[in-house]
């Protein structure tokens, strides 16, 4: 059994074939319904219409390899459309609302805990954006 959604990444484009091989053993671009280059850097946008579960243990793989990467997906059933980011290894995943980052709310008030993985996932974000513009 399986549950799909709606996924975008980009990565480098010198590491779309690593990716490939760490999240679908393949060299090709298979599983990518459309693959997207952006002139003004050196990355490439990869989208799935059909990402089991989001992807979610082949981005713990790509964290493993420490593939620099960041991107979305859409819900599915029992989990969140999230946005995440991956930088050296270091993964920070959040849950979004509108793709927007949203903090978890309780009958305490805002959680504490959400509101820093926010800003986790946004201090990783940064650092592959400048690394990924300064490749140009």
């Amino acid at each position: 059994m399986s549950d799909t959604c709606w996924f975008e990444m980009v990565v480098d484009r010198e590491d779309v074939r690593k990716v490939n091989e760490v999240m679908f053993n393949t060299k090709d671009n298979l599983y990518w319904n459309e693959v997207i280059e952006d002139e003004n850097d050196n990355t490439l946008t990869l989208i799935s219409d059909e990402a089991n579960y989001g992807y979610y243990n082949e981005l713990k793989r790509l964290t493993e390899a420490k593939i620099n990467f960041y991107g979305k997906h859409d819900s599915g059933s029992g989990y969140e459309a999230a946005r995440f980011a991956c930088f050296d290894g270091k993964y920070r995943g959040v849950a979004t609302i509108n793709d927007e980052p949203a903090a978890l709310v309780g009958r305490d008030g805002i959680s504490e805990a959400s509101v820093k993985n926010i800003w986790e996932y946004y201090a990783i974000y940064d650092l592959v954006i400048a690394i990924f513009r300064d490749a140009i």
